[in-house]
């Protein structure tokens, strides 16, 4: 609860034009910033695309790790990440955009060794029992897709084992903490090498 007053807080604060005036005075903290940054550089790593489309959907209002969900449907669709951010400010959920542009939810998951429980449970228990690859059909609701996909993304854009992924989000971090948490870890790999 203690978070998400500070987030709002730190949202009403870097959007007053009087506090923004002045100079000096940085309303958003550094660790927040930082690890925003570092999220939207992975994304425009892993889906190659000009940092001015993340910033298109930030003036949206799309929630940053809604965005990677974006990025995957267009790139799956081979449309324009605007036709994805406009069905979605319509109010439409991710399965119904998905199925729109005749893409099936398979694309959202990847092969893990065991999945029990939330986050991931009931989403891997109905790719499982439905025929994965040639399922068309799965009951994803918008939380199930934004959990699959970021798994899927950071996975494949860091290269590590989607189960690392898991074990950190069952533990309940946040997308923006589990892609510092992978981003610090390589590059201390790196140093040590």
């Amino acid at each position: 609860m203690r978070i998400i007053i500070s987030l709002i807080f730190i949202l009403i604060l870097s959007t007053c034009p009087a506090i923004k005036a002045n100079a000096g005075f940085d309303p958003i903290p550094s660790p927040i910033k930082e690890g925003m940054e570092d999220f939207h550089q992975a994304m425009i790593e892993h889906f190659k695309i000009p940092p001015f489309e993340l910033l298109r959907m930030e003036k949206q209002r799309i929630n940053p790790v809604e965005m990677p969900i974006v990025l995957l449907l267009a790139a799956q669709a081979h449309v324009a990440s605007q036709k994805i951010t406009s069905l979605r400010l319509q109010g439409l959920p991710w399965i119904d955009i998905t199925l729109k542009f005749g893409l099936k939810p398979n694309i959202f998951f990847v092969p893990v060794k065991r999945v029990k429980g939330p986050p991931y449970g009931k989403a891997y228990g109905y790719y499982k029992n439905r025929g994965g690859k040639n399922s068309g059909v799965m009951p994803l609701n918008d939380d199930d897709i934004l959990n699959l996909v970021n798994l899927k993304f950071m996975s494949e854009h860091y290269r590590i084992s989607p189960d690392e992924i898991i074990k950190m989000r069952s533990s309940g971090k946040n997308f923006i903490d589990i892609n510092q948490e992978i981003k610090k870890e390589n590059q201390k790999n790196i140093l040590q090498k």
